[in-house]
């Protein structure tokens, strides 16, 4: 089938969008998307230096690809890919491919060991868990940690991650599901309500752009990136939240866009009223690092760990 707006081979059928896209067509919707996520949320600016989180997936992949494409060849921004590994047996291919990206862009990646930082892998961390919570759990909070002060010890202004749209919105619902609406406030874009100056603001340049877009754009435009699937990944609480939003949208083509659009309206009124309430952020008892909490998630974790 042809293109909808030309006479070119028709890559992708967009059924929300009611159109078939060439190659060129399909590029240009994707960029222009991402392009309006940075503009209308004043994402950067024209001095950052910005760290881009590098896991090798394809969401990381593209990013950096894109954010080279747009501020690569200004003198004044500088983007910095970080990898943190993470001592995951099953995935340690997926450095060369970070590697064959940072090489092909001409940007040179900094990959930093988990097991450094904390004292464990995640590997190592499952071995010793025995409340039954899951890897993303532990996982998430390290990676995050472990970034930021990489982040921080760089000087940089921004640390930039792969999250896409159906991430926002599972994060949403999970959420949403849990009863923690104030967590919901963080969400957007820019993420975070309150800045503080040992936290390095995290943003989301692929946050308003489908995975499946996200999979296709780094296929036709020969991205390197690790199609390896993590194996703690099949019993999480977001892998199933994942399957019911994707047999949602399959069912009724559009419900992600209708779900972010209500995500952002839930945003909005959330921060809001966490403002509202006056909290603050804490500072760890233990490290001394930011948290709403009496002890940050980092330190119950390794208390958990290294029992």
């Amino acid at each position: 089938m042809n293109c909808s707006l030309c006479s070119r081979r028709s890559v992708v059928e967009l059924n929300y969008y009611g159109q078939r896209l060439c190659r060129k067509h399909f590029n240009g919707l994707f960029e222009r998307r991402v392009r309006k996520t940075i503009r209308t949320s004043r994402m950067f600016h024209s001095t950052d230096r910005i760290v881009v989180g590098l896991s090798g997936g394809k969401d990381s992949a593209v990013m950096l690809h894109i954010l080279n494409d747009l501020f690569g060849k200004n003198p004044r921004m500088e983007l910095i890919p970080v990898t943190i590994d993470e001592g995951i047996e099953a995935v340690k291919g997926r450095l060369k491919q970070t590697k064959a990206l940072c090489k092909m862009i001409g940007l040179e990646q900094r990959v930093y060991s988990l097991k450094d930082a904390v004292g464990f892998t995640v590997d190592e961390a499952m071995g010793r868990m025995k409340d039954g919570a899951g890897a993303c759990t532990y996982c998430g909070v390290l990676r995050r940690r472990v970034l930021n002060d990489v982040a921080r010890g760089l000087s940089a202004d921004k640390v930039a991650i792969g999250h896409n749209l159906d991430d926002e919105i599972q994060s949403a619902f999970m959420n949403f599901v849990r009863g923690d609406l104030d967590r919901i406030a963080r969400l957007g874009p820019i993420v975070g309500v309150m800045r503080n100056e040992r936290l390095v603001s995290r943003v989301k340049p692929l946050r308003d752009v489908l995975e499946s877009e996200v999979l296709l754009y780094a296929k036709l435009n020969d991205i390197p990136f690790s199609s390896f699937k993590c194996p703690y990944a099949g019993d999480s609480f977001r892998t199933t939240v994942k399957r019911i939003l994707n047999e949602l949208d399959v069912r009724h083509p559009g419900s992600k866009f209708q779900m972010l659009q209500s995500t952002d309206q839930l945003v909005s009124l959330m921060k809001e009223r966490v403002l509202a309430k006056g909290d603050t952020i804490r500072s760890c008892l233990v490290c001394g690092e930011p948290t709403s909490q009496e002890k940050c998630k980092t330190c119950i974790i390794l208390e958990k760990v290294r029992v």
